[in-house]
């Protein structure tokens, strides 16, 4: 028999070994668990790091054999597709990048081979994403986008922010492994874009504050601007300073989407305008030549954006550039 001392010393072994059994119980399920989400569950879907990327393929849907590629040649970017390659627009990459870092998993929504075609992340109906570095290789397979209607949509109407907003979901998976991720946001509307999407399609893009002569040439136009102790001159005399910025306002940033590849002009111009200025490494040249093609007015070039030129229809976007003498003078 024990005494009442023995006792308490064997209940104070069997408290401790009990409460070593179950920490090691509580660290094999939490442990286990970990193990076995790690195995399920990415919390990064692009472990790339962004700034060591070198080309970005663009594979969309029914489209394998002729994806649009982005590719960094000495800090430029410049976008290819079937041969042809041209100069990228900056923010266009630079929005691209900016989503790739932003991919993040929100929870794995299926983990079988069987669901891809639910999901649209097999090979056929997704768009992929192939991300290279120099050292290594990325593929994203961006499929099928959900959209979940707020939950009290009737509230829209009595707030002025416009009431609650909607859930967006684009189901992605990782090029080799089996898991479907939900990821917040329409990735489509980033990454399933067309070759022209990517292209430079800058004509102007200069701050008209820097500007202290612009030279119109031309058939119908020969005139100059200059800027004189911050007033603008036309030929010596004043000019109407509420035209004046009008036109400056408008000026300053122009684009266009209307890229000409199969016409090049012939003829000289119809219409120039030279723009030099502060800060300029050389004269801003923008011509205007009659097109060949019935169905564009004329065609745009820049000197900003060489080897472009860009189609004007109905010829608003000669409008906006190229000015007479009589629209800017005091009347």
């Amino acid at each position: 028999m024990f005494n009442s001392s023995g006792n308490k010393k064997l209940g104070y072994v069997l408290g401790a070994l009990a409460l070593i059994v179950i920490i090691l119980v509580i660290n094999d399920i939490v442990g286990g668990g970990n193990r076995e989400r790690s195995k399920s569950f990415r919390s990064e879907l692009v472990e790339t790091d962004t700034a060591d990327i070198v080309s970005i393929s663009i594979l969309k849907k029914g489209t394998f054999d002729n994806p649009v590629k982005l590719t960094k040649k000495d800090k430029e970017w410049f976008v290819s597709q079937a041969g042809k390659e041209f100069k990228a627009k900056k923010s266009s990459v630079e929005r691209i990048i900016a989503e790739l870092k932003r991919i993040k998993p929100e929870r794995v929504a299926a983990t079988s081979k069987d669901s891809w075609k639910k999901y649209e992340v097999n090979d056929s109906l997704s768009t992929r994403v192939l991300i290279k570095t120099s050292k290594k290789e990325e593929e994203l397979l961006i499929g099928k986008f959900s959209y979940q209607q707020p939950k009290n949509p009737q509230m829209q109407q009595y707030n002025p922010y416009g009431g609650p907003q909607g859930k967006m979901t684009t189901y992605v998976r990782i090029e080799g492994e089996k898991p479907v991720y939900a990821v917040d946001g329409f990735l489509s509307m980033t990454f399933n874009r067309e070759l022209k999407d990517f292209r430079d399609n800058m004509i102007v893009e200069s701050n008209t504050g820097d500007w202290t002569r612009i030279s119109f040439t031309g058939d119908s136009i020969n005139y100059n601007l200059t800027k004189e102790n911050d007033k603008w001159m036309l030929d010596g005399l004043m000019v109407d300073s509420t035209k004046m910025a009008d036109y400056l306002s408008k000026a300053n940033y122009i684009s266009s989407n209307e890229f000409i590849d199969n016409i090049k002009p012939t003829v000289n111009p119809v219409s120039s305008v030279t723009i030099e200025g502060k800060n300029f490494t050389g004269p801003l040249k923008i011509d205007a030549y009659v097109s060949a093609d019935t169905t564009y007015k004329y065609l745009i070039s820049s000197s900003q954006n060489k080897d472009n030129y860009f189609g004007d229809e109905d010829g608003k976007l000669y409008e906006r550039i190229f000015k007479h003498k009589e629209e800017l003078q005091l009347q």
